[in-house]
Protein backbone atom coordinates (compact mmCIF):
# COMPACT_ATOMS: atom_id res chain seq x y z
CA UNK A 1 0.00 0.00 0.00
CA UNK A 2 1.49 3.37 -1.01
CA UNK A 3 2.68 5.81 1.17
CA UNK A 4 -0.65 8.39 2.36
CA UNK A 5 0.26 11.54 0.62
CA UNK A 6 -0.93 15.64 1.11
CA UNK A 7 -2.46 15.57 -2.04
CA UNK A 8 -4.61 12.37 -1.19
CA UNK A 9 -5.85 14.08 1.47
CA UNK A 10 -6.55 17.48 -0.17
CA UNK A 11 -8.54 15.46 -2.77
CA UNK A 12 -11.04 13.57 -0.52
CA UNK A 13 -11.38 16.42 2.14
CA UNK A 14 -12.71 18.87 -1.00
CA UNK A 15 -14.62 15.91 -2.24
CA UNK A 16 -15.95 15.45 1.40
CA UNK A 17 -17.19 19.11 2.33
CA UNK A 18 -18.36 19.86 -1.54
CA UNK A 19 -20.92 16.87 -1.22
CA UNK A 20 -21.83 17.80 2.26
CA UNK A 21 -22.74 20.93 0.83
CA UNK A 22 -24.88 19.17 -1.77
CA UNK A 23 -26.53 17.57 0.75
CA UNK A 24 -27.32 20.12 2.98
CA UNK A 25 -28.89 22.42 -0.66
CA UNK A 26 -31.32 19.59 -0.16
CA UNK A 27 -32.63 20.53 2.86
CA UNK A 28 -33.97 23.65 0.75
CA UNK A 29 -35.91 23.10 -2.14
CA UNK A 30 -38.70 25.67 -1.34
CA UNK A 31 -36.22 28.58 -1.70
CA UNK A 32 -37.08 30.20 -5.16
CA UNK A 33 -35.92 33.81 -4.21
CA UNK A 34 -32.84 34.71 -6.67
CA UNK A 35 -30.81 36.31 -4.03
CA UNK A 36 -30.76 33.68 -1.02
CA UNK A 37 -29.92 31.12 -3.83
CA UNK A 38 -26.82 33.11 -4.11
CA UNK A 39 -25.61 33.46 -0.74
CA UNK A 40 -26.16 29.84 -0.08
CA UNK A 41 -23.80 29.23 -2.80
CA UNK A 42 -21.78 31.78 -1.79
CA UNK A 43 -21.08 30.08 1.76
CA UNK A 44 -20.94 26.70 0.29
CA UNK A 45 -17.77 27.96 -1.77
CA UNK A 46 -16.25 29.23 0.54
CA UNK A 47 -16.78 26.32 2.34
CA UNK A 48 -14.49 24.51 0.04
CA UNK A 49 -12.51 27.31 -0.31
CA UNK A 50 -11.23 27.61 3.45
CA UNK A 51 -11.16 23.70 3.51
CA UNK A 52 -7.95 24.34 1.16
CA UNK A 53 -4.37 25.43 2.15
CA UNK A 54 -2.69 23.39 4.93
CA UNK A 55 0.14 20.76 5.29
CA UNK A 56 -2.89 17.87 6.27
CA UNK A 57 0.02 17.07 9.43
CA UNK A 58 -3.01 15.83 11.57
CA UNK A 59 -4.20 13.71 8.85
CA UNK A 60 -0.93 11.88 7.95
CA UNK A 61 0.31 11.63 11.54
CA UNK A 62 -3.11 9.55 12.37
CA UNK A 63 -2.78 7.67 9.19
CA UNK A 64 0.77 7.16 9.73
CA UNK A 65 0.17 6.29 13.37
CA UNK A 66 -1.99 3.34 12.55
CA UNK A 67 0.43 2.28 10.31
CA UNK A 68 3.21 2.06 12.36
CA UNK A 69 1.80 0.42 15.05
CA UNK A 70 -0.01 -2.13 13.09
CA UNK A 71 1.19 -5.11 14.40
CA UNK A 72 1.99 -6.10 10.56
CA UNK A 73 2.53 -2.92 9.36
CA UNK A 74 -0.49 -3.21 6.91
CA UNK A 75 -3.99 -1.90 6.79
CA UNK A 76 -6.54 -3.67 4.74
CA UNK A 77 -8.54 -1.40 1.95
CA UNK A 78 -11.36 -0.64 4.05
CA UNK A 79 -9.40 0.19 7.22
CA UNK A 80 -7.09 2.59 4.87
CA UNK A 81 -10.22 3.95 3.48
CA UNK A 82 -11.60 4.62 6.86
CA UNK A 83 -8.45 6.39 8.50
CA UNK A 84 -8.36 8.80 5.31
CA UNK A 85 -11.74 10.21 6.39
CA UNK A 86 -10.95 10.04 10.21
CA UNK A 87 -7.96 12.34 9.30
CA UNK A 88 -10.38 14.44 7.28
CA UNK A 89 -12.12 14.93 9.81
CA UNK A 90 -10.14 16.57 11.99
CA UNK A 91 -8.99 18.72 8.95
CA UNK A 92 -12.11 20.02 8.68
CA UNK A 93 -13.04 20.30 12.46
CA UNK A 94 -9.75 22.63 12.40
CA UNK A 95 -11.01 24.82 9.51
CA UNK A 96 -14.22 24.97 11.19
CA UNK A 97 -11.98 26.57 14.27
CA UNK A 98 -10.12 28.49 12.17
CA UNK A 99 -13.22 30.18 11.00
CA UNK A 100 -14.55 30.88 14.56
CA UNK A 101 -10.72 32.09 15.43
CA UNK A 102 -10.13 34.59 12.33
CA UNK A 103 -13.47 36.01 13.73
CA UNK A 104 -12.59 36.35 17.25
CA UNK A 105 -9.35 37.84 16.16
CA UNK A 106 -10.79 39.90 13.11
CA UNK A 107 -8.52 38.39 11.28
CA UNK A 108 -8.17 39.96 7.46
CA UNK A 109 -6.38 36.69 5.82
CA UNK A 110 -5.80 33.43 6.28
CA UNK A 111 -3.56 30.65 3.83
CA UNK A 112 -2.39 33.55 1.90
CA UNK A 113 -6.00 34.37 0.99
CA UNK A 114 -8.75 36.22 3.12
CA UNK A 115 -10.42 34.63 5.72
CA UNK A 116 -13.93 33.53 5.45
CA UNK A 117 -15.69 36.07 7.50
CA UNK A 118 -14.00 38.56 5.44
CA UNK A 119 -14.10 36.94 1.66
CA UNK A 120 -18.22 36.91 3.14
CA UNK A 121 -18.58 40.57 3.63
CA UNK A 122 -16.93 41.20 0.32
CA UNK A 123 -19.47 39.33 -1.02
CA UNK A 124 -22.51 41.05 1.01
CA UNK A 125 -21.21 44.45 1.11
CA UNK A 126 -22.13 44.10 5.59
CA UNK A 127 -19.02 43.10 7.48
CA UNK A 128 -22.00 42.22 10.36
CA UNK A 129 -23.46 39.92 7.76
CA UNK A 130 -19.93 38.64 6.76
CA UNK A 131 -19.31 37.45 10.48
CA UNK A 132 -22.92 35.89 10.83
CA UNK A 133 -22.28 33.88 7.55
CA UNK A 134 -18.71 32.73 8.57
CA UNK A 135 -20.05 31.78 12.04
CA UNK A 136 -22.64 29.37 10.93
CA UNK A 137 -20.20 28.45 8.42
CA UNK A 138 -17.77 26.98 10.98
CA UNK A 139 -20.57 25.45 12.86
CA UNK A 140 -21.77 23.47 9.82
CA UNK A 141 -18.00 22.59 9.31
CA UNK A 142 -17.62 21.45 12.96
CA UNK A 143 -21.12 19.19 12.61
CA UNK A 144 -19.86 17.57 9.82
CA UNK A 145 -16.20 17.01 10.86
CA UNK A 146 -18.15 14.91 13.61
CA UNK A 147 -20.60 13.21 11.13
CA UNK A 148 -17.41 12.34 8.95
CA UNK A 149 -15.57 11.09 12.53
CA UNK A 150 -18.91 8.83 13.29
CA UNK A 151 -18.78 6.73 9.64
CA UNK A 152 -15.58 6.18 9.19
CA UNK A 153 -14.60 5.52 13.42
CA UNK A 154 -17.28 2.74 12.65
CA UNK A 155 -15.72 0.09 10.57
CA UNK A 156 -12.63 0.06 13.41
CA UNK A 157 -10.87 -1.50 15.62
CA UNK A 158 -11.98 0.57 18.97
CA UNK A 159 -14.58 2.41 17.25
CA UNK A 160 -16.63 3.89 20.28
CA UNK A 161 -12.58 4.53 21.67
CA UNK A 162 -12.30 6.47 18.82
CA UNK A 163 -15.47 8.39 18.26
CA UNK A 164 -15.36 9.40 22.34
CA UNK A 165 -11.34 10.58 21.03
CA UNK A 166 -12.65 12.97 18.32
CA UNK A 167 -16.11 14.49 20.66
CA UNK A 168 -13.55 15.27 23.53
CA UNK A 169 -10.51 16.71 21.09
CA UNK A 170 -13.66 19.32 20.46
CA UNK A 171 -14.19 19.91 23.63
CA UNK A 172 -10.66 20.46 24.70
CA UNK A 173 -10.15 22.74 21.45
CA UNK A 174 -13.17 25.10 22.29
CA UNK A 175 -12.00 24.78 26.13
CA UNK A 176 -8.40 25.81 24.82
CA UNK A 177 -9.66 28.67 23.22
CA UNK A 178 -12.16 30.17 26.01
CA UNK A 179 -8.65 29.64 28.17
CA UNK A 180 -6.82 31.92 25.13
CA UNK A 181 -9.28 34.77 25.33
CA UNK A 182 -9.21 34.74 29.03
CA UNK A 183 -5.77 35.19 29.11
CA UNK A 184 -5.86 38.96 27.44
CA UNK A 185 -6.37 39.50 31.19
CA UNK A 186 -3.90 37.69 32.59
CA UNK A 187 -1.30 40.08 34.69
CA UNK A 188 2.15 40.22 32.54
CA UNK A 189 3.78 40.86 36.06
CA UNK A 190 3.56 37.59 37.01
CA UNK A 191 5.57 36.20 35.03
CA UNK A 192 5.82 32.20 36.11
CA UNK A 193 1.71 32.45 36.20
CA UNK A 194 1.82 33.69 32.98
CA UNK A 195 4.05 31.00 31.64
CA UNK A 196 2.05 27.99 33.16
CA UNK A 197 -0.77 29.53 31.56
CA UNK A 198 0.52 29.36 28.24
CA UNK A 199 1.55 25.73 28.29
CA UNK A 200 -2.28 24.99 29.67
CA UNK A 201 -3.32 26.76 26.46
CA UNK A 202 -1.45 24.98 24.50
CA UNK A 203 -1.94 21.65 25.16
CA UNK A 204 -5.84 22.24 25.16
CA UNK A 205 -5.84 24.60 22.26
CA UNK A 206 -3.37 23.09 20.32
CA UNK A 207 -1.84 19.96 21.37
CA UNK A 208 -5.31 18.23 21.88
CA UNK A 209 -6.34 18.12 18.40
CA UNK A 210 -2.65 18.50 16.72
CA UNK A 211 -1.06 15.72 17.95
CA UNK A 212 -2.76 14.23 21.09
CA UNK A 213 -5.84 13.22 19.38
CA UNK A 214 -4.68 11.84 16.30
CA UNK A 215 -2.00 9.38 18.08
CA UNK A 216 -4.65 8.22 20.03
CA UNK A 217 -7.16 7.57 17.19
CA UNK A 218 -4.17 6.04 15.00
CA UNK A 219 -3.27 3.63 18.14
CA UNK A 220 -6.58 2.70 18.88
CA UNK A 221 -7.33 2.41 15.22
CA UNK A 222 -4.04 -0.13 14.44
CA UNK A 223 -5.08 -3.22 16.03
CA UNK A 224 -2.07 -3.50 18.21
CA UNK A 225 -3.05 -5.58 21.30
CA UNK A 226 -1.65 -2.79 23.74
CA UNK A 227 -3.88 0.00 22.21
CA UNK A 228 -5.30 0.78 25.42
CA UNK A 229 -2.19 1.44 27.56
CA UNK A 230 -0.27 2.89 24.54
CA UNK A 231 -3.48 5.58 23.57
CA UNK A 232 -3.25 6.67 27.42
CA UNK A 233 1.15 6.50 27.75
CA UNK A 234 2.93 7.06 24.69
CA UNK A 235 0.19 9.67 22.94
CA UNK A 236 -0.34 11.34 25.84
CA UNK A 237 3.32 12.06 26.75
CA UNK A 238 4.45 12.15 23.28
CA UNK A 239 1.41 14.05 22.05
CA UNK A 240 2.31 16.50 24.65
CA UNK A 241 5.53 17.88 23.58
CA UNK A 242 5.14 17.61 20.17
CA UNK A 243 2.39 19.31 20.00
CA UNK A 244 3.91 22.45 22.56
CA UNK A 245 6.58 22.65 20.47
CA UNK A 246 4.44 22.69 17.30
CA UNK A 247 2.83 25.88 19.14
CA UNK A 248 5.95 27.44 19.68
CA UNK A 249 7.59 26.85 16.23
CA UNK A 250 4.42 28.41 14.97
CA UNK A 251 4.78 31.28 16.97
CA UNK A 252 8.58 31.95 15.95
CA UNK A 253 7.08 31.24 12.59
CA UNK A 254 4.69 34.88 13.42
CA UNK A 255 7.90 36.61 14.13
CA UNK A 256 10.55 35.94 11.75
CA UNK A 257 8.79 34.14 8.59
CA UNK A 258 7.36 36.18 5.50
CA UNK A 259 3.74 37.09 5.13
CA UNK A 260 3.90 34.87 1.74
CA UNK A 261 5.56 31.79 3.55
CA UNK A 262 2.71 31.72 6.20
CA UNK A 263 -0.37 33.44 4.80
CA UNK A 264 -0.61 35.86 7.65
CA UNK A 265 0.96 39.29 8.29
CA UNK A 266 4.33 39.02 10.15
CA UNK A 267 3.77 40.42 14.04
CA UNK A 268 0.07 39.54 14.01
CA UNK A 269 0.48 37.88 17.45
CA UNK A 270 1.90 40.94 18.63
CA UNK A 271 -0.48 42.96 16.99
CA UNK A 272 -3.44 41.09 18.95
CA UNK A 273 -1.06 41.06 21.81
CA UNK A 274 -1.32 37.12 22.43
CA UNK A 275 0.52 35.34 25.19
CA UNK A 276 3.15 33.24 23.70
CA UNK A 277 5.76 31.69 25.33
CA UNK A 278 8.03 34.17 23.53
CA UNK A 279 6.58 36.92 25.53
CA UNK A 280 7.01 35.20 28.64
CA UNK A 281 10.49 34.43 27.99
CA UNK A 282 11.46 38.03 27.35
CA UNK A 283 9.25 39.27 30.19
CA UNK A 284 11.33 36.91 32.12
CA UNK A 285 14.99 38.09 30.56
CA UNK A 286 14.56 41.48 29.27
CA UNK A 287 15.74 45.07 30.92
CA UNK A 288 13.59 46.48 33.27
CA UNK A 289 13.38 49.22 30.59
CA UNK A 290 12.30 46.71 27.98
CA UNK A 291 10.22 44.68 30.36
CA UNK A 292 8.16 47.52 31.25
CA UNK A 293 7.63 48.49 27.54
CA UNK A 294 6.45 45.61 27.00
CA UNK A 295 3.73 45.26 29.56
CA UNK A 296 2.51 48.41 28.82
CA UNK A 297 2.37 47.74 25.35
CA UNK A 298 0.49 44.26 25.94
CA UNK A 299 -2.21 45.68 28.49
CA UNK A 300 -3.43 49.31 26.32
CA UNK A 301 -6.54 48.74 24.37
CA UNK A 302 -5.39 49.85 21.40
CA UNK A 303 -3.77 47.85 18.83
CA UNK A 304 -0.12 47.81 18.53
CA UNK A 305 1.19 50.23 15.78
CA UNK A 306 3.91 49.19 13.19
CA UNK A 307 6.51 50.96 15.37
CA UNK A 308 5.50 48.76 18.84
CA UNK A 309 5.48 45.88 16.13
CA UNK A 310 9.28 46.20 15.55
CA UNK A 311 10.29 47.24 18.26
CA UNK A 312 8.74 44.46 20.16
CA UNK A 313 10.45 42.05 17.58
CA UNK A 314 13.86 43.92 18.38
CA UNK A 315 13.19 42.82 22.38
CA UNK A 316 12.39 39.68 21.53
CA UNK A 317 15.58 39.19 19.67
CA UNK A 318 18.39 41.02 21.46
CA UNK A 319 16.95 39.80 24.99
CA UNK A 320 17.29 36.43 24.24
CA UNK A 321 13.90 35.06 24.31
CA UNK A 322 13.51 33.62 20.70
CA UNK A 323 16.79 32.13 20.91
CA UNK A 324 15.34 30.36 24.13
CA UNK A 325 12.36 29.31 22.43
CA UNK A 326 14.15 27.25 19.52
CA UNK A 327 16.06 25.81 22.43
CA UNK A 328 12.56 25.01 24.10
CA UNK A 329 11.61 23.21 20.85
CA UNK A 330 14.41 21.30 19.92
CA UNK A 331 14.55 20.20 23.76
CA UNK A 332 10.81 18.97 23.76
CA UNK A 333 11.26 17.39 20.00
CA UNK A 334 14.79 15.60 21.50
CA UNK A 335 12.36 14.10 24.22
CA UNK A 336 9.50 12.98 22.23
CA UNK A 337 11.78 11.47 19.66
CA UNK A 338 13.50 9.08 22.18
CA UNK A 339 10.29 8.09 23.68
CA UNK A 340 8.95 7.24 19.76
CA UNK A 341 11.95 5.46 19.03
CA UNK A 342 12.25 3.94 22.54
CA UNK A 343 8.62 2.44 22.12
CA UNK A 344 8.83 1.15 18.60
CA UNK A 345 12.08 -0.43 19.55
CA UNK A 346 9.77 -2.47 22.65
CA UNK A 347 7.93 -3.54 20.12
CA UNK A 348 10.11 -4.55 17.68
CA UNK A 349 8.89 -2.46 14.72
CA UNK A 350 11.02 -2.70 11.58
CA UNK A 351 14.15 -0.10 11.94
CA UNK A 352 12.63 1.45 8.16
CA UNK A 353 9.12 2.03 9.60
CA UNK A 354 10.18 4.01 13.00
CA UNK A 355 12.84 5.84 11.03
CA UNK A 356 10.26 6.88 8.18
CA UNK A 357 7.64 7.50 11.25
CA UNK A 358 10.01 10.03 12.96
CA UNK A 359 10.16 11.72 10.09
CA UNK A 360 6.89 12.56 9.79
CA UNK A 361 6.77 13.69 13.40
CA UNK A 362 10.17 16.28 12.87
CA UNK A 363 8.14 18.16 10.29
CA UNK A 364 5.70 19.07 13.26
CA UNK A 365 9.19 21.56 14.01
CA UNK A 366 10.07 22.47 11.00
Amino acid sequence: MKELTQHDVDNRLESLVSRAWEHNARHFPHISAPDVLALLAAVGHQGVNSSRGGKRLRALLLHATATTFSPHCELSQEDNRALIDLGCAIEIFQTAALIHDDIIDAADTRRGQLSAHRALEDFTHDADQGSALALMLGDLLATLSIRTAHTSSASLPESSGIFETFLDMHDQVELGQIMDISMETLDLEKTEELASSITSTYINKTASYTTIAPLIMGILASGQPQAAELATTFAHSVGEKLGIAFQIHDDLLDLLDTSESTGKPVGGDIREAKRTYVLAHALRLASPQDRRFLIDAYMQQEPRTADDIARIRSIFMHSGAIESCIQDVEKLWSQAAQEILSTCMTLNIAPQTVQNYLSLCSRFVG
